[in-house]
């Protein structure tokens, strides 16, 4: 409720003259690094080139993290595109019905009927589960907020295109379903921002799913392997998954080839997201590394996931044998002799700039190489001692 006082000031002028193209998306305090910038850390430079599309541009975002800090910096920016907090566009009748939803889902938690398997496997704990976290962590009730915000933006704007993250995730469905109930004519694709990995069975949908899941117009995916993989595996409907490419970094062609120095002494390691990740990698690294000096082992914490207690968590005394990245994507790589990733776009970015990379693997029972369809440039570590 509080969170929802604070934006009232925030909410977008009625306009349903002019066409609006809306970005969906995601803010950290990191988003706003001055009061006259915005950076978006999926869509990168898009954001601020949408204004040339014939377009009005403007960005819903789900504030993350810090919620204060960030709806202070919302209400102060002085960025050419408007940046509106979610809750901006909920109405108190329907935080309200929102609540009592949600409340009566905490209550009565929903009950699946019929089996639950998968090649014979009985996964009934899992989903029971599943369902469970998502009623206690407060996510039904950010998606049932969701479905109405959506359809009360939609009547107070005219959205002609609209964008945002795609990872299959329930609140995408009732965004989708928000927007249609209102405006069934806008056109909507999800990106995935990131390369995806053999792990990311989020991506995934049965066969006659796409029946009765909500799915945007299109999925711009992060290159051609994703597209076939995906095209070929994932019983999406046929033509909805076309190739794009990272928007979020600078583009390759801005990179010139890096030159070898020789002998590999500096290791920048990049993380993706998840905190087994985090942990194991951790691990993995200090039986790598915490017993010579002859390597500077630098750590890039994902943009949205700052190292904090996962290293408390993978049990290391201390934080000697590496330091971690304070600076940016460009800069490490032209510090780096070589990358080493779990999951990272930042491996296959190193390989497209001419570093080599090393995949860890981490031993999950599904792959999480981000490059999973090239077999050059780059090795593989199974062990710490192959590192």
């Amino acid at each position: 409720l509080v969170f929802w006082m604070m934006t009232r000031g925030c909410k977008p002028d009625s306009n349903l003259e002019e066409k609006h193209f809306l970005v969906s998306t995601v803010t950290h305090p990191s988003s706003f690094a001055s009061p006259s910038e915005y950076k978006d850390i999926y869509f990168g430079s898009l954001i601020g080139n949408l204004s040339k599309s014939g377009y009005k541009p403007l960005v819903l975002a789900l504030v993350l993290e810090k919620p204060l800090e960030q709806f202070k910096k919302i209400k102060s920016l002085k960025f050419g595109v408007p940046v509106i907090p979610l809750d901006a566009c909920l109405t108190l009748k329907h935080l309200v019905m929102s609540f009592f939803q949600a409340l009566k889902v905490y209550i009565q938690p929903i009950k699946v009927k019929g089996k639950l398997e998968i090649d014979g496997l009985d996964v009934s704990l899992l989903i029971e589960r599943s369902v469970k976290d998502a009623c206690h962590s407060g996510d039904v009730f950010l998606n049932i907020r969701l479905y109405y915000l959506t359809q009360w933006i939609s009547r107070r704007i005219s959205i002609a295109k609209c964008i945002y993250p795609f990872e299959n995730r329930a609140w995408e469905k009732m965004m989708l379903l928000g927007m249609r109930a209102v405006s069934p004519n806008s056109l909507i694709a999800g990106y995935q921002h990131a390369a995806i990995t053999h792990g990311h069975t989020n991506f995934m949908i049965q066969s006659k799913e796409a029946d009765i899941t909500p799915l945007p117009d299109t999925i711009l995916t992060t290159g051609g392997w994703v597209k076939e993989w995906l095209t070929k595996e994932s019983n999406y409907p046929s033509g909805i998954i076309r190739k794009a490419g990272a928007l979020r970094q600078e583009h390759v062609s801005q990179y010139q080839p890096k030159s070898r120095n020789g002998r590999i002494r500096k290791i920048l390691v990049a993380l993706g997201t998840g905190l087994e990740e985090y942990v194991y990698s951790l691990q993995f690294l200090a039986k790598s590394f915490s017993i010579t000096n002859d390597y500077d082992v630098r750590i890039r914490p994902h943009p949205t996931m700052p190292l904090g207690p996962e290293v408390k968590y993978s049990g290391l005394n201390d934080r000697e044998f590496f330091t971690v990245s304070t600076c940016s994507l460009s800069h490490d790589f032209e510090w780096a002799d070589v990358v080493v990733y779990v999951s990272s776009t930042v491996g296959m970015e190193a390989v497209l700039k001419g570093i080599p990379a090393i995949y860890l693997d981490l031993g999950e029972p599904v792959g999480t190489d981000s490059i999973f369809a090239c077999k050059d440039f780059k090795w593989s570590a199974y062990n710490p001692e192959d590192l």
